[in-house]
Parts: structure tokens; sequence; C-alpha cells
């Protein structure tokens, strides 16, 4: 597994020499980018964006199972017609975990392990069909969680807690052996792998916690986070490989 390696605001003046050229490069393509796009933009229809999708719908809603509360706190797209939402659906008594699936036309919650008994779903990763991520932690914070979709049906997936807090926030897959797990533990960010067989903690980059990660490979990945550094809450970005 490749390992994980950043440049930090305030590493000095080599990697602001480094930035500078950078985006100089950059500014150059992107003008020749924008006259190019201007000679052929009337050549054929441009390509969809984000504008394209303005104007968001309700549509069917996800079912509220719980008596307590009930939360959706990450989603996974496979295609229109194979989506899905993962959070939490609370009761008096405990916090069990909530997965809802997309066919296309409505919103089903589908069976899901509670392990520990009380438990929160925080992020989602889908790569086909058959090959889905949940990940979360126990409620009391002790334990990471890790539910995987076979095709078939939820099953947890034995995963690393190392310390004695310990919790995921997002996942990132981009094959059935790859895949990517970030969040934290007591001694700080937490950072675990999946190489189709099993999940392993990795070195972790300095932070307090990691809160996001995104992949398109097994060799380019980014996560995000936080850490605190003379007194005051710093972002931090890290780029594997």
């Amino acid at each position: 597994m490749p390992t994980v390696g950043a440049a930090f605001p305030g590493e000095g003046s080599l990697v602001k020499m480094h930035v500078k050229r950078a985006a100089g490069r950059v500014a150059a393509a992107l003008a020749a980018a924008l006259m190019l796009a201007g000679v052929l933009g009337g050549l054929g229809p441009a390509a969809a964006s984000a504008a394209t999708c303005q104007a968001w719908t309700g549509g069917p809603q996800p079912p509220s199972p719980g008596d307590g509360s009930n939360d959706l706190s990450g989603v996974a797209v496979v295609s229109a017609c194979n989506a899905w939402a993962v959070g939490t659906s609370s009761t008096a008594i405990a916090d069990h975990t909530l997965i809802l699936h997309w066919d296309g036309t409505s919103w089903q919650r589908v069976p899901s392990p509670t392990p520990d008994g009380s438990d929160q779903l925080r992020g989602a990763a889908a790569t086909s069909a058959s090959n889905a991520w949940a990940v979360g932690a126990s409620s009391d914070g002790a334990k990471t969680v890790i539910l995987r979709w076979n095709g078939t049906g939820w099953q947890q997936v034995a995963s690393p807690s190392p310390t004695v807090d310990n919790g995921l926030f997002r996942v990132a897959a981009t094959s059935a052996s790859n895949a990517w797990a970030v969040g934290f533990t007591g001694a700080g960010s937490l950072i675990l792998a999946w190489d189709g067989k099993k999940w392993a903690q990795v070195p972790s980059p300095p932070a307090d916690q990691l809160n996001d990660i995104a992949a398109k490979s097994a060799s380019n990945a980014w996560t995000v986070g936080a850490i605190t550094a003379h007194g005051e809450r710093l972002p931090v970005a890290f780029h594997c490989c």
C-alpha cells in the first residue's frame, strides 16, 4: 500500500517557489484551453456540468424507521437505479445502523448489522452492484465499524480500533480490492486500507482527525481534515502517492 505524503502550510520558501511555478503553468494551460474552446465552441454541444442540474427536487423521501430520530450522513451512487444512503436510526435505548437503497423508483431500508448493540454510520462508497461499503463507529466512540455489501446482504468486516477512542467518518473505494477509510483515534488521525482481504491501519499523517477522502485509483487519493497548531484550528490536505 503506498504511503501518504503531503505539503503543509508553512513548509518554507521552496514549497512556495514550486507552487508559484505550478500556478504559472496552470494559468498558461488554462489560457490555451480557453482559446481552443472559443475556436471549437461552435462545432458541437457543450458538455454537461453541475450547472445543468439547478433544480433540486425532493422526490421520493427515504423512510424513517426509528421512533427517536433518523438521519443520513453518507451517500454513494453506482447508477441512476442503484444508490446507497447510510446513517443512524435511534430509539430510546440505542442507535441502530441505517442503510437505504435507491432502485430508481423509491428508497427502501435494507437490513444491516449493528455489531456493538449501538452504532452509527457516517460514510458510504460503492464501485458496483456487488461492492459497497459503509463506515462509522460504535455510539460510545470506542470502536470503528465497517460494513460491506456483497451483492446479497450487508455484513460486518473486521476493522482495527487501535486506541480507546476510534471512529471513521468517510470511505472511498476504487475497486473490490482497493479502498480507504479515514477518521480519528485517541492519538490523532486514522487511515485504514483494504487490500481485498482485510482492513489494516496504515501510517497516518499528522492531524487531529481526517474528515473525508476521495480516490480515483490505487495511487491517486486525497484526504482532508484539521490540525491544531499554535492554538489555532488549521485545515490540512494529504495526497497519496
